[in-house]
């Protein structure tokens, strides 16, 4: 296929020169001449800016008045978590179809469409420094182990969504076609580029528990997504050998209270393993995290001085709330869920008299908590102004894979250790033995609405415990859907993608579509 997909005239460029803030929308100046790109990638400071380009599409949750370029919306809607939400049907209508599973590569939304270009065009600005950028001082060697971890995630996020990719290991002719991989030649190439970055020493290291790099790739979030990966692939003592090593750094621990993870001046915090920076500043373009906005509660009104309305997405479910509640699991219940009636009396308390909020498309009367938007985190109660960093690895997570990677190798012992490390937080009752259905259920509970679900329950298909996709999802209408069980959970490649390549590699579309 053409690698970078419709961005055929990047692909002429052997360098690319940003114009760069802190992860804004930059301006891009093309170059087609080696020398150019010779000279160009001489200074730290040259290699800084090209680096930080390569982190910014990341941020693209919202651009070009698109939505889909986000890593909390697709694990969630096509769940049994929770709702797409908006304000109907028609509201970003691809979001709608992944909560029914009625999504078609015609991507009528352009939400798919703006997820593949944006982590495709992070994978070329990548591919940029890796290319051209010679590791004569530290600070260059430091960027192009960032740049093969910036591949490994961006072709991480794209694969559990699309399956098999092309692998744009280089920079490519303008014209050159790039065949599609198979799904397990993506993780393999995917473990070897965070392979690469972890061994060559060059990764920056939290130290006193303070995150050195603000955002940037540390050698313990390499670490945190190499194990993921391992565990997608089902290499369990390969995760469980490198995730070892992300709990023994004593510089991450647990928060002592659910709730702080989630709070939006919390950046960077001591659970925090690798997180996507946003700002209140405008800038050169959308700095904020729209996702914020787009998951508050609709309800027409601004609150108070602590919440305000949003535009209703990512709506918890009845099924996840009452999950919450059969294991008596108040503190992450009310940390991962807002009830209307709640609100309500608060927002009554606030105005001093009973003033109904006319609630807008609310399905079973709950919205999503960890993502509101606090005005004390915005420079102004607009979409792209909120400063919450989106947290992707977080220690938690790292137990629960080491959790499950430990009782998938028959070490239920081991396991049980880091699941009540998790429930201790949570104020349950420790366990005495462990499960592979128990370590599936604190997984939901912990990582609820953080987009991990669906994923989740896609790579536990065929386990025998039948807390999979087929048996959890196949009656909200999973079943014979899209994605579904025909199209083995993946979602369609966009068709627009499909139809910007040819020849004998041209790009063919998933199973089942």
């Amino acid at each position: 296929m053409k690698a970078k997909y419709k961005y055929q005239q990047l692909l002429a460029a052997i360098v690319v020169f940003f114009t760069i803030g802190a992860c804004t929308n930059s301006a891009l100046e093309l170059a087609s001449t080696q020398e150019t790109a010779d000279a160009y990638y001489q200074t730290d400071e040259q290699v800084n800016m090209a680096l930080v380009a390569a982190y910014d599409p990341m941020g693209w949750v919202w651009r070009l008045q698109q939505w889909g370029g986000s890593l909390k919306t697709w694990g969630n809607f096509a769940s049994d978590d929770a709702y797409a939400g908006g304000n109907d049907v028609n509201d970003q209508p691809t979001y709608q179809a992944a909560d029914i599973y009625t999504v078609s590569p015609v991507d009528i939304g352009f939400n798919l469409e703006s997820m593949w270009r944006a982590y495709f065009m992070g994978n070329f600005r990548a591919n940029l420094i890796i290319d051209n950028v010679e590791p004569d001082t530290p600070y260059k060697k430091s960027a192009i182990a960032q740049a093969k971890f910036l591949k490994g995630f961006y072709y991480f996020y794209l694969s559990r969504m699309f399956g098999g990719l092309p692998i744009v290991d280089h920079v490519p002719l303008p014209d050159e076609i790039i065949p599609r991989s198979t799904y397990d030649e993506t993780l393999t190439y995917i473990e070897t580029l965070l392979e690469e970055a972890i061994a060559s020493g060059d990764l920056q290291i939290r130290e006193g528990m303070n995150d050195p790099a603000n955002g940037l790739a540390t050698l313990a979030s390499a670490q945190a997504l190499l194990g993921k990966a391992y565990l997608y692939h089902k290499k369990y003592d390969k995760a469980i050998e490198i995730l070892k090593q992300v709990d023994a750094n004593s510089n991450y621990q647990l928060e002592n209270e659910y709730w702080k993870v989630f709070k939006g001046s919390n950046k960077h915090g001591i659970e925090s393993i690798f997180e996507i920076n946003f700002s209140m500043s405008m800038g050169g373009g959308n700095e904020g995290n729209s996702d914020i906005y787009l998951m508050g509660p609709r309800g027409g009104v601004t609150f108070n001085d602590t919440i305000t309305s949003g535009w209703g997405f990512n709506q918890p479910t009845q099924l996840l709330v009452d999950a919450f509640m059969a294991e008596n699991d108040m503190v992450r219940l009310h940390a991962t869920v807002l009830f209307s009636d709640s609100l309500q009396a608060w927002y009554d308390k606030t105005m001093g008299k009973p003033s109904p909020i006319n609630w807008v498309s609310a399905r079973d009367g709950y919205w999503d908590r960890k993502h509101y938007p606090d005005p004390n985190n915005a420079v102004s109660n607009a979409y792209n102004r909120f400063a919450n960093n989106d947290i992707i690895l977080r220690l938690a997570d790292v137990y629960l894979m080491l959790a499950e990677a430990y009782v998938r190798s028959g070490n239920n012992g081991e396991a049980l250790k880091y699941v009540n490390k998790v429930r201790e937080r949570a104020r349950l009752p420790l366990l005495n033995t462990l499960t592979l259905a128990d370590v599936k259920k604190e997984r939901r509970l912990e990582l609820a609405l953080e987009a991990e679900r669906y994923f989740d329950l896609v790579r536990w298909s065929g386990d025998p415990d039948q807390i999979d996709a087929d048996h959890v999802l196949g009656p909200l209408g999973y079943a014979n859907g899209t994605p579904g069980t025909k199209t083995k959970g993946l979602f369609p490649i966009p068709q627009s993608e499909i139809n910007a390549t040819y020849g004998e590699h041209k790009l063919v579309q998933n199973e089942g579509y």
